[in-house]
């Protein structure tokens, strides 16, 4: 059924309710995240799209599969994410997931074969990476995007309260992140745990 579906334009949702149906019929605010986040990524005109939400909600696992649903969308051609976790350990769980079931559905979405390695891999024969990504603070420069994700930012409460860590952050986002950014249609979305009303 999956696969006859994928034969047309596939709403996320849909792809969401293919890859794992158990794990989002269980969850079905994610279902509705799930057409915000694709109305927000056809939308020429929006940039920035914040979502936060309680933690163990499965929104690291909404941006992996729709990491996964955007390289389908042929975005510019050549679909070019790169994620940002709060520790580098964290962003290698993402990436190896996202490279996981990006082969899972190569044979339904036309995915070429994936090559490089966990921190930065491409899809067939494209010359630039992909999916690249790192830590907070890490070395992701020298490489752009046009779709950037900023996955739990905050490792704790803590983090989330302390004024030095938020202009650190906002320091890294603006130098580091900003300028790697390609296109006019790129896309921004930060995802994270409401650990505080801010």
């Amino acid at each position: 059924m999956l696969k006859g579906l994928l034969k047309m334009q596939m709403r996320f949702r849909f792809f969401l309710m293919g890859a794992d149906p158990t794990f989002f019929s269980e969850r079905p605010i994610l279902l509705d995240v799930a057409d915000k986040l694709e109305s927000f990524f056809l939308e020429p005109k929006l940039k920035i799209c914040n979502l936060s939400m309680p933690p163990r909600m499965g929104k690291s696992y909404l941006l992996t599969l729709f990491s996964v649903w955007a390289f389908a969308q042929k975005f510019h051609g050549q679909t070019k994410i790169f994620r940002v976790c709060a520790e580098n350990t964290l962003f290698q769980d993402f990436s190896k997931q996202t490279q996981s079931l990006t082969n899972k559905f190569s044979l339904i979405f036309g995915f070429e074969p994936i090559k490089g390695t966990i921190d930065r891999w491409y899809i067939g024969g494209n010359t630039l990476p992909s999916f690249f990504g790192g830590g907070f603070g890490g070395n992701i420069t020298g490489r752009g995007g046009n779709i950037a994700i900023f996955d739990d930012m905050y490792r704790s409460y803590s983090d989330a309260i302390s004024g030095a860590y938020d202009r650190e952050l906002n320091f890294f986002l603006q130098s580091v992140v900003r300028g790697r950014m390609e296109g006019d249609d790129y896309k921004i979305i930060n995802v994270g745990t409401r650990w505080a009303v801010n």
